[in-house]
C-alpha cells in the first residue's frame, strides 16, 4: 500500500503524536551539536538518530497514540481508520516503516531537532 507525500496539514497530527510520545524528553540527552553539521552525512546521521529515538518512544508509548496514528495512516493511504486497524500486523508495521523512512518525515525531524537545539542555547 502506498502513502501519499506528507503535506503541511499533516504536521499537526504528527506534532500531536510527538507530544504524546514525549519526544522532547527523549531528545534531552541527545548531543545534537556533535551530530549536527553542514555535510549531507552529518544531516543523515542526525536524521537516523532521531528516527531511532522516535521508534523507541513509539514502542514505549504506542497505546497513547493509537487513534492519532491510525488517523494519520488512513489519511496518508486514502483509506478509513477502520480499514487501517483491520490490516495484518505485517501490513500495519510496514505502513509505519514507510512513513518513518519517507524523505519528508526525515526532513521534518531534522529541521525540528535543529530548531529545538537552537532554542536550548
Amino acid at each position: 500500500m502506498e502513502l501519499r507525500e506528507l503535506r503541511g496539514d499533516d504536521l499537526f497530527t504528527i506534532m500531536s503524536i510527538l507530544n504524546k510520545l514525549k519526544i522532547d524528553e527523549a531528545l534531552d540527552d541527545l548531543d545534537i551539536k556533535s551530530l549536527a553539521g553542514d555535510s549531507d552525512e552529518s544531516k543523515q546521521e542526525l536524521g537516523m538518530t532521531v528516527i531511532k529515538i522516535l521508534t523507541k518512544q513509539l514502542l514505549r508509548n504506542l497505546p497513547s497514540v493509537k487513534e492519532d496514528l491510525n488517523s494519520l495512516l488512513a489519511d496518508l493511504t486514502g483509506k478509513k481508520p477502520d480499514y487501517i486497524t483491520s490490516l495484518s500486523m505485517k501490513e500495519y508495521v510496514g505502513l509505519i516503516v514507510k512513513l518513518v523512512k519517507s524523505p519528508e518525515f526525515k526532513e521534518v525531524f531534522t529541521s525540528a531537532v535543529s530548531e529545538w537545539n537552537s532554542s536550548k542555547k
